[in-house]
């Protein structure tokens, strides 16, 4: 869950920008706090889910998370089992309400874009 999580929270950032922008302060750097968070209020709705991505990604390889998919022995090959898988459990689908066609698809195309960003960052 962790080594997807940096993409899961870019593709549910459209869904809900406000709570998403808070998730950015969570993982403001310190040292950089005050021109991080003020450039954060600022940014665009629609450029949140990146630095999402970046900000998590960055958290996860200071704990020594391994820095994707591929670090743990998947390859591109691997997605259309990954999205196999997990499609009878479609949380990340359900919690991103708003986004294109979620809920009236079978999330298939959203589950294999989430998986290739996972791949290695």
């Amino acid at each position: 869950v962790a080594v997807t999580g940096p993409s899961v929270f870019e593709f549910t950032a459209p869904s809900s920008p406000e709570r998403h922008r808070e998730i950015a302060h969570i993982f403001d750097t310190p040292d950089a706090h005050y021109s991080e968070s003020t450039s954060i209020t600022r940014l665009p709705d629609a450029e949140i889910g990146a630095v999402i991505y970046d900000r998590i990604a960055k958290f996860l390889a200071e704990l020594g998370v391994p820095r994707g998919l591929t670090k743990l022995g998947y390859s591109t090959e691997h997605i259309p089992a990954l999205v196999k898988g997990t499609l009878p459990q479609r949380r990340v689908l359900d919690l991103a309400p708003g986004i294109g066609d979620v809920r009236g698809s079978d999330g298939s195309e959203h589950l294999a874009r989430i998986f290739e960003r996972s791949m290695s960052y």
